[in-house]
């Protein structure tokens, strides 16, 4: 029988039982996703921690990792951003009709009629390049060297991946060829191909007569192609060619502020659809309508105005160019006086470098893979590189990128203002690049040693 004094004593076990459970400290079991359990820090985010971290201890570092832009965001577009600061207005997906007007006709000398209908602004480029493989339903193909995140976005979103890889005598250029002889393995299979011009991690473009047979390949075999054109306007000699030149009505058009405005953290990014495509851009406007709703409307005003270009946004972008080629010019001397062989670049800061001539000397210092080589570069010289296994290769291939920003953009570009606009940057003692100079000078030194670790003779 319950009784009172029964029911008292009953709720003060629970009571107790409840205290007991509450001050529990084993850890709440928390179940992840499987997708994500294998999923991987960004390598070339990781760089930039590692590169952190040394500084913090206060030694020195030669970062060389993370792939952005060594120049300031220029002035008129950062006074548009304070300008439109007070603006709190929500969006939509497809931008604000500023933007949306600078957009289309940035891209009103292409051969694909765009239409603001057309039309996706996002959170960066990143997120676009998630949304189109998660919006998509079909096989996704990846072309090693690979741009870090996209496979593991796919890997995370738990896609079907093809991966093409390129050959080191083709500068790492995906070959029409390679392109069909996969296409043919499976006649019927709908496909995806993303496609990154000028390619990160190598800095190389594609040129005309690549870009057309790669082209005619996907029109032969109704492959969609996400065109990664991020490092367009980063083109050593301001060529801004596409593969939609040649593939208008298969092509997305993919860009954003980060590198031709040197605006990385300010992420901001779109894609432009030929009307084709439509059903699949109407697909990614739903994803993110549900998940980021808009850009950040303050830095949509000053995305148009830098799209909308003047003047001295024109001249900046051609003396960017400038440097950037002269620098990269600077750097290949070196690099072939070392030994080293490297993909020609075309665009950007980067370069992709083959150590495999010094395997021997190096498997004497304990190195076998690339991540191997990293390691031992930043604990021996303190200089950062991104292994090639993290773009896709090979552990065992002695490959790295290596992203030439470690200097002062704005000084150089102070300097290139005062030349005539036939005349080239001359890069011989210039003390901003002295750093560049230093690092490349410890890099042969520290190549040239085949009998020791170079710590060794710092001892």
């Amino acid at each position: 029988m319950f009784n009172k004094k029964n029911i008292y004593l009953i709720i003060s076990i629970l009571s107790t039982l409840s205290l007991l459970s509450a001050s529990d400290t084993s850890p709440i079991y928390i179940p992840i996703d499987p997708l994500l359990e294998n999923a991987k820090e960004s390598p070339t985010l990781l760089a930039k921690r590692l590169a952190s971290e040394r500084r913090a201890q206060g030694l020195e570092v030669y970062d060389w990792g993370l792939g952005a832009s060594p120049f300031s965001v220029p002035e008129e577009v950062v006074q548009s951003l304070r300008d439109h600061a007070h603006y709190r207005q929500y969006g939509q997906v497809n931008g604000i009709s500023e933007l949306a007007e600078a957009i289309l006709n940035y891209y009103k000398n292409s051969n694909q009629n765009f239409e603001r209908e057309g039309l996706l602004v996002a959170p960066g480029l990143k997120q676009l390049l998630y949304d189109v493989q998660r919006a998509y339903d079909g096989e996704i193909i990846h072309v090693t060297p690979y741009w870090v995140s996209y496979p593991q976005q796919s890997a995370i979103l738990g896609k079907y991946t093809r991966v093409i890889h390129t050959k080191r005598e083709n500068d790492y250029k995906l070959q029409a060829n390679e392109l069909e002889e996969l296409c043919r393995e499976n006649l019927t299979k709908a496909r995806l191909l993303i496609f990154n011009h000028p390619v990160n991690p190598t800095g190389v473009a594609y040129s005309t007569s690549e870009l057309k047979e790669i082209a005619k390949v996907c029109k032969r075999h109704d492959i969609i192609v996400v065109a990664d054109e991020v490092y367009l306007a980063c083109h050593h000699q301001g060529s801004y060619e596409s593969i939609s030149d040649y593939l208008p009505e298969q092509t997305i058009r993919m860009s954003s502020l980060s590198k031709e405005f040197s605006a990385g953290g300010w992420r901001l990014g779109w894609a432009l659809f030929p009307k084709s495509l439509y059903p699949l851009k109407q697909a990614m406007a739903i994803l993110g309508s549900n998940s980021y709703s808009l850009a950040p409307v303050p830095i949509q005003y000053a995305a148009a105005t830098a799209l909308k270009g003047s003047e001295s946004l024109d001249l900046y972008r051609k003396n960017t160019q400038k440097v950037l080629r002269s620098v990269s010019k600077m750097i290949e001397s070196r690099l072939e006086k070392m030994n080293l062989h490297y993909a020609t670049p075309s665009a950007a800061w980067y370069f992709f470098i083959d150590f495999e001539n010094h395997r021997n000397s190096l498997e004497k210092k304990g190195i076998f893979t690339s991540q191997d080589l990293v390691e031992k570069l930043i604990d021996d010289l303190g200089i950062v590189f991104v292994s090639g296994e993290a773009f896709g290769l090979n552990p065992e291939e002695l490959c790295v990128r290596a992203s030439a920003i470690d200097y002062d953009g704005d000084i150089t570009l102070a300097i290139v203002e005062k030349l005539a606009d036939s005349e080239e940057f001359d890069t011989e003692n210039v003390p901003c690049l002295s750093r560049i100079e230093t690092c490349l000078d410890l890099l042969e030194t520290w190549l040239l040693d085949e009998q020791q670790p170079f710590i060794d003779q710092l001892s």
